[in-house]
C-alpha cells in the first residue's frame, strides 16, 4: 500500500491496525492483541508532502539490555501496523542515553539524514513493570498546521520532545505513536481515535501520559475549529498535570479564538508563570471594556467610583462596595458562579484561589 503525502487537496485513505477497547480484556485470556482495521481519509500537511523524503521513525534503546528490548518490540509492532512505503520504521543502530541533550539528537538526525519523522528511544524496566519512553520529533512541530493558528503574539504550540513513563504495554505506545503520525499528517480529528484508545487502554497511575493524550486531542479540536471541545480537552490535560504550560497556553489560544478574552488572559498568564518564554500582551489590566461583556451595564455612570470587594481571604461571604455583576472562575478557567449582588457567598466553593471578574476588571481572592 502506498501512503502518499501529496497535495493538500488530495484525500488519501490510511488503513492502520488500531487496538480496540476489548484489547485489554481479551489479551489477558488469549495472550494476543485483538486489532481492528480502521480506515479514514486524511489530508496531507506541509510537513509530510514530499514523497522523496519518507517519514522516518528510528527506534533505539537507552543501552544494551540482557532481557527486555524496548526497540525490537516496538519496531515489530509498528511495522505490523504501518505498511506504507512513505513511512519507514528502522532500528537506529546505536544507543541513546535517557539524558541525551537536544544537540546530540539533532546530530543524529543529520547523520541519519532524517528529514521528517521521529527518533524514539526508551527502556523496559521489568522490575517496575514500566516503560520509559522518549520521542524526539524531527521537523514536525514547526511545519505542522498548529503554529498557523492564532495571531502573531499568541500562536498555538506543539511539543518537540516528549517523555513519559507507562505501564509495560508496548501496544499502548504503538497506538500513541500512530496517533502522532496521523496528527502530523492531517490534524483535525484524524489522530483522536488513537489518542482516545491509548488513554482508555492505559490503566497505570502515571498521569503525564494521559495528559499528553488529552493535549493532542485538544490540538486536533483546535485545528478543526471546535474551540469549546479543545478547551475541554486541555482542561482535562491540566487536571492531570497542573504544570503543563503548553496545555494552558493552547487553551488560551482556543479561548481567544472563541472570543473569550477573559479566560484567554487567565490561561496565558498562568502558562507564562510556568514557562517565561511564553509571553502574551494580554493581561487582566489591559483587557478593554468592550471585551468584558456583560460588565458594561447600561446606564452606568462613567464618573462613579470604582467598585471594590473585601476580604481577599474569605471563608463565607465576600462583599462588594455596591451591587455589581460578577463571575467567579477557578484556576482551570471554569465558571464557578455568576450573578448580580452586593454579596458573594463562597461557602460552597472548595478552598483555593479564584479569579473574580467584576466592574471591568479581574482580581484574585482566596477561599479559606
Amino acid at each position: 500500500m502506498h501512503f502518499h503525502f501529496g497535495s493538500v487537496r488530495n484525500l488519501n485513505t490510511i488503513i492502520l491496525a488500531i487496538p480496540q477497547k476489548k484489547e485489554v480484556f481479551l489479551s489477558a485470556f488469549s495472550g494476543f492483541i485483538l486489532c481492528l482495521v480502521f480506515s479514514f481519509s486524511v489530508k496531507a500537511s506541509d510537513a509530510l508532502r514530499d514523497n522523496h523524503n519518507p517519514f522516518t521513525i528510528k527506534v533505539a534503546n537507552f543501552h544494551l539490555l540482557e532481557e527486555e528490548d524496548f526497540s525490537s518490540n516496538l519496531i515489530i509492532m509498528l511495522q505490523e501496523s504501518i505498511s506504507f512505503d512513505t513511512i519507514r520504521v528502522e532500528p537506529l543502530g546505536k544507543y541513546i542515553d535517557n539524558n541525551a541533550p537536544a544537540k546530540f539528537l539533532e546530530a543524529i538526525q543529520e547523520e541519519e539524514n532524517i528529514k521528517t519523522g521521529m527518533i524514539i528511544y526508551g527502556q523496559n524496566d521489568p522490575n517496575a513493570n514500566l516503560i520509559d519512553c522518549h520521542i524526539h520529533l524531527v521537523n514536525l512541530t514547526e511545519n505542522s498546521i498548529l503554529p498557523e493558528i492564532g495571531n502573531e503574539t499568541e500562536r498555538a504550540h506543539n511539543i518537540r520532545n516528549l517523555n513519559f513513563f507507562i505501564e509495560d504495554k508496548p501496544g499502548i505506545v504503538r497506538t500513541f505513536i500512530i496517533g502522532l503520525i496521523n496528527y502530523y499528517a492531517n490534524g483535525g480529528s484524524a489522530g483522536n481515535n488513537y489518542f482516545q484508545t491509548a488513554e482508555f487502554s492505559y490503566e497505570g497511575s502515571e498521569n503525564k501520559f494521559r495528559s499528553l493524550c488529552n493535549f493532542y486531542i485538544g490540538n486536533n479540536f483546535l485545528i478543526s475549529q471546535e474551540y469549546s471541545k479543545a478547551v475541554e480537552a486541555y482542561n482535562t490535560a491540566i487536571k492531570l498535570d497542573k504544570e503543563f504550560s503548553y496545555a494552558l497556553w493552547n487553551s488560551g489560544v482556543a479561548c481567544k479564538l472563541n472570543n473569550d478574552n477573559i479566560m484567554a488572559a487567565i490561561f496565558f498568564n498562568k502558562a507564562h508563570k510556568l514557562e517565561p518564554e511564553l509571553k502574551t500582551p494580554i493581561t487582566f489590566e489591559k483587557l478593554k471594556k468592550k471585551d468584558i461583556n456583560p460588565f458594561n451595564e447600561p446606564g452606568k455612570n462613567p464618573n462613579r467610583s470604582p467598585i471594590a470587594f473585601f476580604p481577599r481571604n474569605v471563608a463565607t461571604i465576600l462583599y462588594f462596595t455596591e451591587s455589581t455583576y460578577f463571575e467567579v472562575y477557578d484556576t482551570f478557567g471554569r465558571l464557578v458562579k455568576s450573578g448580580t449582588n452586593k454579596e458573594l457567598d463562597v461557602t460552597a466553593m472548595n478552598p483555593g484561589t479564584y479569579y473574580l471578574n467584576f466592574d471591568d476588571k479581574v482580581e484574585k481572592f482566596f477561599r479559606k
